[in-house]
């Protein structure tokens, strides 16, 4: 009973570890949403009527700003209207507001595969793409996932008077691959609308509506290293609430515009010296692992005391890396002298052995003759 006992434990402490280990990739790489996340999409939107003079286009800024996050949820406010809804940030659903119990369609908690279906705002669209590159106006080209909804009916009766036939609708969303954010927005819906007056007679048209969306800047900054939070999720990958993504010393902004080092990794060349240490205190150039060309990585040179930037710390005959002691010009130089000293001693008793040997032949000979 023991030994069951301390195996059921066990186990439980290797699925507590996976559990945790797992989990902080998954936790780490979802930055969406966050408080203070502001977005902006500007849309087309047009409404034709066939067979009727009316027809309407117009310019719609859509623009939401997230804050408050409690309890996993977080709170966001249509900025146009000043309307507010709750969102859970896991699931997406939204607890609170228009469009209650449905999932929001502002992003999505990537990966997801080709044909699964993902349920947006009541309806389930299915995935089309992962890795389609898309443009956009103010962020370049971007990896999206694409998903896609379509209806299609003969007739959709609104009541007894009022009728839709041939009806179609169509809308698709661009979701930035990294992120989930809702980048782009295609929405089409054509039918035939027919009303029915009674005595009076039919009256009917043909009617097409549409809207295009996409994301654009709104310059909104929330840690200050000079990139908007929208360019630091859709262009760099980087953290939109720390102005030092990766912790090494050396602003988001320096690291892409003025070293060109990775804003990502704290060491670039990965030469066991952070990118901010290369930088300020030992001079060493951080796309190098190994700045002098010496065959030693910098970090190695530094935990040994030897100069990074010099193949030959010492001054003496010999590179860093071959070098007994690269501290001290002395300490192999006296090998060098010894090892000379030891050669020289080689050669002379050989030579001594040489001639021993022939000695020895000479005085047999001798022997011989007499």
């Amino acid at each position: 009973m023991e030994d069951y006992s301390v195996k059921q434990n066990y186990f439980f402490i290797v699925f507590i570890f996976l559990l945790v280990f797992l989990s902080i990739p998954l936790i780490s790489s979802n930055k969406i949403p966050y408080n203070g996340m502001n977005l902006q999409w500007n849309c087309k939107e047009s409404l034709e009527n066939h067979n009727s003079p009316l027809s309407v286009k117009n310019n719609v800024k859509i623009n939401y700003s997230y804050k408050d996050i409690t309890n996993e949820n977080i709170r966001r406010k249509n900025i146009v209207n000043g309307r507010e809804s709750l969102v859970n940030v896991k699931n997406r659903k939204i607890i609170h507001g228009k469009g209650k119990g449905n999932k929001t369609s502002h992003w999505i908690n990537s990966p997801y595969k080709i044909g699964k279906n993902i349920p947006i705002e009541g309806k389930n669209f299915t995935i089309k793409n992962t890795s389609l590159v898309t443009s956009l106006k103010d962020f370049g080209k971007v990896e999206t996932t694409i998903v896609e909804y379509s209806d299609k009916r003969q007739e959709i009766k609104l009541d007894s008077n009022e009728k839709y036939e041939d009806y179609e609708f169509k809308r698709i969303i661009w979701f930035h691959k990294k992120t989930g954010l809702k980048i782009k927005e295609n929405l089409k819906r054509n039918y035939k609308h027919i009303q029915m007056y009674g005595d009076i007679g039919t009256f009917s048209y043909s009617k097409e509506e549409s809207l295009i969306c996409e994301i654009r800047e709104n310059n909104v900054d929330n840690d200050n290293d000079t990139f908007t939070d929208l360019e630091e999720l859709l262009k760099y990958n980087t953290n939109p609430l720390s102005n030092d993504t990766d912790n090494d010393g050396i602003k988001d902004n320096i690291e892409i515009i003025k070293n060109i080092t990775n804003p990502l990794s704290n060491d670039t060349d990965n030469d066991g010296v952070i990118d901010g240490e290369e930088i300020t205190n030992n001079i060493t150039n951080p796309l190098l692992n190994d700045t002098d060309n010496d065959g030693v990585i910098d970090g190695e040179e530094i935990k040994k005391g030897t100069d990074p930037n010099k193949k030959n710390t010492d001054g003496d005959w010999w590179d860093d890396k071959k070098d007994i002691n690269p501290d001290s010009k002395i300490s192999p130089l006296i090998y060098y002298i010894l090892g000379i000293i030891l050669l020289i001693g080689i050669v002379i008793l050989l030579i001594l052995k040489k001639r021993k040997s022939t000695s020895k032949n000479k005085i047999a000979k001798i022997k011989d003759k007499l």
